[in-house]
């Protein structure tokens, strides 16, 4: 069945829902393409496509039922009805304003109209930039997808979406004696494949394998102790999406992903208070033109909008779908994403970042005078409640006298989320983006966003060592 076939189907079993407090029908299709190179070689290629309905149906509690036979959707509108009736749990919706609407994302180069020879250059042309400095160990993987998505429900939601995306990385691996380092880049975003010319991935991998080449044979043991500590957005982009959107989703807040994704250090009566300096904001924007994790409207209809999660060192607000919403008397901030049409949709980030400030990065390593610079790191994990984190440099460096100095091995930053961001007293301008894939759910659901920092710098925290 098309997807104008698909559209109408879903038109008209909205009208013969049985009368319930609430309904809502999804479309969703994705495809997929998938290629992997290891050391110059083609290790796999694959395609996938999905394409079925979901529908969520609400009485007392939510029940949720899909298919991928069109000829079974009224089937499974009445096992959604059975599992609501069968819930004990009370649900409430919060009351939103619903709109008609469509979106897309822009592409000029289609990634699935091009041909396999094209995209095993763009692999090539990485995995080369490597091999010329002789790095022990090379895997590039390109992902493309395409993901269409109609909503309807009962409250007069009408909203489409189709967003094409693309994703290169690359993790390298170089052995020199009995040590070794690694490094990881990822670029992504919507739109087509003109967005790699964009991001010169090979003139970036083969600065990376020089420095690490460089920093196994000239790298020094990294300090210990209380010191200022000066991070790049590599490195202030996953600490925004782990000690931030992940413990501001008001799912977590309330216990509801304990079991699955962990729990939350925040609890609601947090909401305005002080967890930083000033000169910290933390943001999670879907409407952001180009980025990994855009989309306009959420999987519940609902229209999204940039939040501010913390707002000079306050926070702000928490990450919301409407039954979370309606739990903190408040509305949705479009929070709600699934996976594939067999996934319920559930608060979700996109693209998460600490916002820049105004100081140029060189400025703030000036104002060190002794202390380190980690750009990137290698190792990082983050306790189940998001208090506890610790990251592990890759590239590093010395600071000395307000200048980079020597280059370090495998620093060490142990630290608290309140220490984090209370520690911070500079914030550059140079806002960076890294494209992953969130994982949360069970069953697991992945979902493309963007983490994203500047260079940020904390005084007097704790450096520890491995």
């Amino acid at each position: 069945m098309s997807w104008s076939d698909l559209v109408s189907s879903a038109h008209r079993t909205l009208q013969k829902m049985p009368n319930v407090d609430y309904g809502e029908l999804r479309v969703h299709l994705t495809e997929e393409e998938f290629i992997w190179m290891r050391d110059g070689v083609l290790e796999t290629f694959s395609s996938s496509e999905s394409k079925g309905t979901a529908i969520r149906i609400l009485t007392t509690g939510m029940g949720f039922a899909s298919t991928a036979d069109p000829s079974k959707i009224d089937r499974a509108v009445e096992l959604a009805l059975k599992n609501s009736r069968a819930s004990d749990k009370n649900v409430c919706l919060s009351q939103e304003c619903f709109e008609k609407a469509s979106y897309s994302s822009r592409v000029l180069k289609d990634p699935f109209s091009t041909s396999f020879r094209e995209k095993m250059e763009v692999l090539r042309q990485v995995d080369s930039s490597a091999a010329d400095e002789d790095i022990s160990s090379r895997n590039i993987f390109l992902k493309l997808s395409r993901e269409k998505v109609l909503i309807l429900n009962t409250d007069g939601a009408e909203t489409s979406g189709e967003v094409t995306r693309v994703k290169l990385e690359v993790f390298l691996t170089h052995v020199s004696g009995s040590s070794s380092t690694q490094e990881m880049e990822s670029r992504g975003g919507s739109g087509g494949l003109e967005l790699i010319d964009e991001w010169n991935l090979p003139e970036l991998v083969r600065s990376l394998s020089k420095n690490m080449k460089e920093r196994l044979e000239k790298g020094v043991s990294a300090p210990r102790g209380k010191m200022d500590v000066v991070i790049g957005p590599y490195v202030s982009g996953l600490v925004a999406h782990e000690s931030v959107g992940h413990p501001y989703e008001a799912d977590r807040i309330l216990g509801r992903e304990a079991a699955q994704a962990g729990e939350s250090f925040v609890t609601p009566d947090m909401l305005g208070s002080n967890m930083g300096t000033g000169l910290i904001s933390v943001v999670d924007d879907p409407t952001i033109e180009g980025s990994y994790g855009f989309y306009l409207y959420d999987f519940e209809g609902v229209k999204t909008r940039r939040r501010v999660l913390m707002k000079n060192g306050v926070i702000n607000e928490f990450l919301h779908n409407r039954e979370t919403a309606s739990e903190f008397s408040t509305v949705s901030n479009g929070s709600a994403r699934a996976s594939a049409y067999n996934r319920e949709p559930i608060v979700r980030m996109a693209n998460t970042f600490i916002a820049p400030g105004d100081m140029d990065p060189g400025e703030i390593i000036e104002g060190v005078s002794e202390g380190i610079y980690m750009k990137r790191f290698m190792e990082w994990n983050i306790d189940d409640r998001r208090y506890n984190q610790r990251y592990v440099g890759s590239e590093a460096y010395l600071i000395r006298g307000g200048r980079i100095d020597s280059m370090i091995l495998r620093p060490v930053l142990e630290i608290t989320t309140p220490r984090f961001y209370s520690s911070v007293d500079a914030v550059g301008r140079d806002l960076e983006f890294q494209a992953a894939t969130c994982g949360k759910g069970d069953p697991m659901q992945g979902v493309p966003v963007w983490t994203g920092g500047p260079t940020l710098r904390l005084r007097g925290v704790g450096l520890g060592g491995i």
